[in-house]
């Protein structure tokens, strides 16, 4: 995670604290953070692990099952490259 403005602002302010992970995940391109998922599935996507060992990891399995199905909310812009099969 990266010091960056929103980032101290959420860490500062208690009501914005939930935003932490979406900034993280958001924050990938720019910043080079990514959240511990993006990070499996970068690793699942490079057949370093297996889909077992990724769901065993995933911090919500069925969340990130529907991600490696291609299920993901509109508000999930900063999972785009973990999800390429070419990463």
């Amino acid at each position: 995670m990266i010091g960056t403005a929103s980032i101290r602002e959420c860490l500062i302010n208690p009501e914005k604290t939930m935003d932490i992970m979406d900034l993280v995940e958001s924050g990938g391109i720019q910043y080079g953070m990514q959240s511990f998922d993006q990070s499996i599935m970068k690793l699942y996507r490079q057949g370093a692990i297996s889909y077992e060992e990724a769901m065993r990891q995933a911090t919500n399995p069925e969340d990130f099952d529907l991600r490696l199905k291609g299920i993901t909310a509109s508000s999930d812009r900063g999972w785009n490259e973990f999800e390429r099969t070419d990463a």
